[in-house]
């Protein structure tokens, strides 16, 4: 464990046990042991009495135990907790309420690979705003994508908010596009 005289006799979560007493001093659900007193994001406050272990601005109490993504690293640590490319802490501020999951899958968009339920990766859309609208890609399930289609060399618009069949047209549209191609040799 860690010694009582680097826990200290502060009360860190308000809890009415002080740190050398308390199991789990900074209140985040995490054991003082498995935390240990190494400062993960070099803040300089220990693991152990940090809320936010990574400094991603979500709180190591509302990141999930385990590794979302399956990449070693334990969330409340890693700084892309779903793997999509796009920062958690970009994600967890997102200008929308704290924990918002815009799709309503029941996973907030920091560890949803799709967070606006359109059928397209947030790693493809990335956080840029295509249409304008003040909602990033990512966010926006009626907003335009544009991208290319991998392993053909052709780009497509598509605009995910005409009817929910844009990834659908787009697809269509390449399926013709090379079938001229090949009509045409």
């Amino acid at each position: 464990g860690i010694p009582d005289e680097v826990e200290g006799g502060e009360d860190t979560d308000a809890d009415g046990a002080g740190n050398f007493v308390d199991t789990d001093a900074d209140g985040d659900g995490f054991d003082d042991a498995e935390e240990g007193d190494v400062d993960s994001d070099g803040d300089g406050t220990p693991d152990f009495l940090d809320s936010d272990d990574d400094d991603d601005g979500v709180r190591s109490r509302d990141e999930r135990h385990g590794d979302t993504d399956g990449d070693g690293i334990e969330d409340r640590l890693d700084d892309d907790d779903d793997g999509d490319g796009i920062p958690t802490a970009t994600e967890a501020a997102d200008g929308l309420e704290f924990g918002s999951d815009v799709d309503g899958d029941g996973d907030p968009n920091w560890v949803d690979t799709d967070a606006d339920g359109d059928t397209i990766p947030d790693a493809d859309e990335g956080t840029e705003d295509q249409d304008g609208d003040g909602t990033p890609n990512y966010l926006d399930p009626d907003g335009a994508y544009i991208g290319w289609y991998r392993g053909t060399g052709l780009s497509s618009t598509c605009d995910t908010g005409s009817g929910g069949t844009g990834p659908l047209a787009g697809l269509a549209l390449t399926a013709g596009l090379i079938g001229l191609r090949r009509r045409r040799r």
